[in-house]
């Protein structure tokens, strides 16, 4: 992958077609979007954010910042929210000790954040699952399938988008480990966890 794309750049680029997508599901102005400021996205470990609630965008990121520090299951006038983290793609053209056993080359993958900030004392992945565990919330990894820098300039196209529920990562992992989501295919349906292979 070009050194030039950036998940920002990838971020942007599926913007447009994922307002499209929420706006056909629910209509317009259902649901509220998130984007929190780098700093505060620390915090709250997500990108984007899709929320339906009777707060305040200022005081739904603090609600949400809260609840996730002190490790929460739910908030007041929160009704749900649909959270992602956008996560580039690298093309692995050889294998090497985290490669999935079975896994031909060319496979894809995305290097899940097990570092902790030290803002929070989490990783992002560890943040991720604390927000997963407010009630009414679905978050998860996109991936998306663009490799040439040419293909920004194109449509969005949401089939190269691949969405992981971050509910489906194995527990476990320890913080500061190397752990990848692995797709055999840019289209593959069936993702693996790794190091040790969870669909």
């Amino acid at each position: 992958m070009s050194d030039a794309i950036t998940e920002a750049l990838l971020e942007m680029h599926f913007h447009k077609a994922i307002v499209e997508s929420f706006k056909t599901c629910f209509g317009p102005g259902f649901l509220r979007m998130l984007k929190p400021s780098p700093r505060k996205e620390g915090w709250v470990g997500f990108d984007q954010g899709w929320a339906r609630t009777a707060l305040s965008t200022d005081d739904l990121l603090d609600e949400l910042t809260s609840t996730i520090a002190n490790n929460k299951h739910s908030i007041n006038k929160f009704y749900s929210g649909y959270f992602m983290q956008f996560k580039l793609v690298k093309k692995m053209t050889n294998k090497n000790s985290h490669s999935p056993k079975g896994y031909r080359t060319p496979y894809y993958r995305s290097e899940i954040s097990l570092k902790p900030k030290k803002t929070t004392g989490l990783s992002q992945h560890e943040t991720l699952l604390r927000l997963k565990s407010i009630k009414n919330t679905y978050v998860c990894y996109a991936c998306p399938m663009l490799f040439d820098i040419n293909e920004i300039y194109e449509e969005p196209d949401l089939d190269k988008l691949q969405i992981v529920p971050i509910d489906t990562a194995p527990s476990g992992w320890a913080t500061g480990t190397k752990h990848h989501i692995t797709f055999q295919t840019p289209d593959d349906t069936s993702p693996l966890w790794c190091s040790n292979p969870v669909k």
